[in-house]
């Protein structure tokens, strides 16, 4: 069906980094805009209430990014609705996805294309994240994201809490490699996908 698809920007963050020899420095930037001290987080939801948000990379954006994360989950009758991100544009090209692109600033395409749900998503995650807890280490984001898209796809839920984490922890076996090994992947994520 509809797919909406936005990036979400983080300020990079070392927080709690113990080690560090420029210690006041564990994060941040004072360049505005897209630039290379910006965690990348990719957020797709369609309108059946499936959601999906994974961090992709330390600076810009790039085709390969989303390819690798989501560039499999497409049903050839989709549709993709996004900004006018060079990106996201040359991707959808090349998956010989239907995409329905406007600029950024007018949020819509008219009528049913717009990506309303994806930036409502944004606004509380970076509420969440920024505010309520005063910033997060890059290394635990895509935790704190796959906790926000559970919130998110079993919200209307009536049954208990206790019992959809079962269920979801039952139905997604590498859970607890991620958890444990967290600083291997943090360390090859760095190396591979980030200038920094």
């Amino acid at each position: 069906g509809i797919t909406e698809l936005d990036d979400i920007w983080f300020l990079y963050s070392q927080k709690g980094r113990k080690g560090l020899k420029y210690s006041r420095k564990r994060g941040g930037s004072k360049r505005q805009g897209d630039n290379n001290y910006q965690v990348k987080m990719l957020t797709t939801t369609d309108r059946k209430g499936n959601v999906d948000m994974s961090i992709v990379r330390i600076g810009r954006l790039k085709k390969s990014d989303i390819e690798r994360n989501i560039g499999e989950k497409f049903l050839p009758d989709s549709t993709l609705v996004s900004d006018k991100h060079r990106s996201i544009s040359s991707f959808a090209k090349a998956k010989g996805i239907n995409h329905v692109s406007f600029k950024s600033a007018q949020h819509t395409a008219g009528g049913e294309y717009h990506i309303q749900h994806v930036n409502n998503m944004a606004s509380r995650m970076k509420s969440i994240v920024n505010h309520q807890l005063r910033g997060v280490s890059s290394k635990y984001l895509q935790d704190y994201a796959n906790w926000f898209a559970f919130k998110e796809r079993n919200k209307n839920d009536k049954e208990p809490r206790q019992n959809l984490v079962k269920k979801e922890i039952g139905q997604n076996q590498e859970d607890w490699y991620v958890f444990t090994n967290i600083e291997n992947m943090y360390k090859k994520f760095i190396k591979n996908l980030s200038i920094r």
